[in-house]
């Protein structure tokens, strides 16, 4: 059996491929090891045999895995893992395993947010379709759920909104408490504010804190979402630059320099996470810390140049400094950023370029790119090629009347080795499923990060992650302040975007496939012979395991 494991700092995620059909297998069972204690579990499965097996989580020696890649929601940054896969055969309640066709304990695999070398990338938990936050918030009625869920991401306390915001707000707050404790300048440029622990923490930095803030995405230059964080900023004598650029243009940058003790630009955060609750604990977002005064240098400058324009969008001028970009070694990687505006979709024809060259598989998480000439688009131009695995979540469906995609405009599940999925939540009891929100109540992002990950599993290919807050379409190129960043070369750190990725179309594929699918809205429970296993075994299903497996 060949067995693969890859993490970042949140999750890992388990692959591996049979040689052969074997009878009478009803699943597969999945033991992790502590290789700290040596303690040995097994991995949970929420789905049943059927009506009386209602439990929400049992062991996979009971309930076998009918799949060949698992993700372990449960391993914790910092631990190192190894992972072994039994096959099960027998019946309900009597299986038993096949050790002569067992894996061996993989390598040793650790939780940790770095790439190899310079930089590292954060995760939240932020999906609010899910199982565990629905039985968390008890039963009732959505609106009472609702209430709830804002009253929990609204205490910094409580130990669900911490849950829900991960390893993202935890380094975030440990970067402000770190540049408060050595009394380091920050420079941050933020398009919302008003998360209360992120706040704080930027009002505690006082004057070491030099802040551009947006009027966010408000439909009247006149109102101020951030009215309330800008005060408390100022209160707090903040350096505070108000950049109210919107409804006409977005100052959409999530970025935030942190000086050395000399004073220069040491290390730059940047990323699809505002600094809003929202942001933190109800949508999927990330972030990426890079180690470099050299990149650094290039968001400072930039911040500089924003700081400069005020609320003014003069925008030839902003092009003009953004029109070229050089990149820069981190960690022995090319990293480069480009900063919008830019003239003639420079930023774009990069990433299309990369798109268009891919090998083995494009792996993407998109906000909101828009229905025409978007890196979206582009990867749906190569949607008919068979060498190619698509995997995808976008957050709604960017059609519009005149430009449909018709990828979505189908109306269908898609079948084979390009498949896009759409945020969906289970809205009635199904068998031991209870109802789940699709989202926090008048929010309207279920998931918010911009991220592309190419070819990165194959040894013979560059793997490639492109991320930032720009949200892939031509309107964050031509006309909002926005940044984008794309990383060659750094294998770990495709793996860790590719694991997060896997996570997010995980939870939301079924639930999506359920709206267009029979066969999807059928499925109950664990199949009781060894049918379920055929698919896996041919087609698009064993490609896709291939390319994780990187063969």
């Amino acid at each position: 059996m060949d067995v693969k494991v890859y993490a970042n700092s949140d999750d890992t995620l388990v692959v591996w491929k049979i040689d052969q059909r074997i009878d009478g297998l009803r699943g597969f069972a999945v033991y992790r090891r502590d290789l700290e204690t040596m303690h040995e579990d097994v991995l949970l499965n929420s789905v049943g045999w059927g009506e009386n097996d209602t439990a929400p989580q049992r062991p996979s020696t009971e309930r076998p895995l009918q799949r060949f890649m698992w993700t372990d929601y449960k391993a914790r940054d910092g631990q190192r893992l190894s992972y072994r896969v039994v096959p099960l055969t027998g019946t309900p309640g009597h299986l038993r395993p096949v050790t002569t066709l067992a894996s061996e304990w993989t390598d040793e695999i650790t939780l940790k947010p770095d790439g190899e070398g310079g930089i590292a990338a954060y995760f939240n938990r932020g999906i609010v379709a899910s199982q565990w936050l629905s039985r968390r918030l008890g039963p009732g009625p959505a609106k009472v759920q609702q209430r709830k869920l804002a009253a929990i991401i609204d205490d910094p306390s409580d130990l669900t909104r911490q849950f829900l915001a991960g390893e993202l707000r935890s380094h975030m707050l440990r970067l402000l408490g770190e540049a408060h404790t050595a009394r380091l300048e920050i420079h941050a440029a933020l398009y919302e504010l008003d998360d209360p622990e992120l706040l704080e923490a930027l009002c505690k930095l006082g004057p070491l804190a030099k802040v551009i803030l947006a009027n966010g995405s408000t439909k009247k230059k006149t109102t101020d979402p951030n009215k309330d964080a800008r005060d408390a900023l100022n209160e707090a004598h903040v350096e505070v630059h108000d950049r109210m650029t919107a409804p006409g243009h977005l100052a959409h940058n999530k970025f935030v320099v942190i000086s050395d003790a000399q004073g220069g630009p040491a290390r730059v955060w940047t990323g699809s996470t505002n600094w809003s609750k929202t942001g933190l604990c109800t949508q999927a977002n990330n972030g990426i810390l890079f180690n470099s005064a050299g990149l650094a240098a290039k968001y400072l400058e930039q911040w500089k140049q924003l700081r400069d324009a005020g609320s003014g969008y003069p925008r030839a001028e902003l092009a003009h400094a953004n029109n070229v970009s050089t990149p820069v070694k981190v960690g022995g990687h090319s990293v480069k950023v480009w900063f919008t505006p830019v003239d003639d979709e420079a930023d774009l024809d990069e990433v299309r370029d990369l798109i268009k060259a891919a090998k083995h598989g494009i792996l993407f998480i998109m906000f909101n790119p828009g229905p025409s000439g978007t890196l979206l688009n582009a990867i749906i131009d190569r949607k008919d090629d068979p060498d190619l695995v698509v995997r995808g979540v976008v957050n709604q469906d960017p059609s519009s009347s005149k430009t449909p995609v018709l990828i979505f405009r189908r109306k269908e599940v898609l079948r084979g080795s390009f498949q896009v999925a759409l945020p969906a939540a289970i809205d009635k009891r199904v068998s031991y499923w209870i109802p789940e929100l699709k989202k926090k109540q008048g929010a309207w992002a279920m998931v918010h990060s911009k991220t592309i990950v190419i070819d990165p599993f194959a040894k013979e290919s560059e793997p490639i992650v492109v991320t930032g807050s720009h949200n892939l379409g031509p309107k964050a190129s031509r006309a909002n302040d926005d940044n984008l960043v794309i990383v060659r070369g750094d294998r770990a750190l495709a793996a860790a975007y590719a694991v997060n990725i896997e996570a997010i179309y995980a939870s939301y594929r079924w639930r999506y496939n359920r709206m267009y699918s029979k066969q999807a809205r059928a499925f109950t429970k664990l199949e009781d012979d060894d049918t379920w296993q055929d698919g896996h075994l041919r087609g698009p299903a064993l490609q896709e395991l291939n390319f994780w497996l990187g063969a």
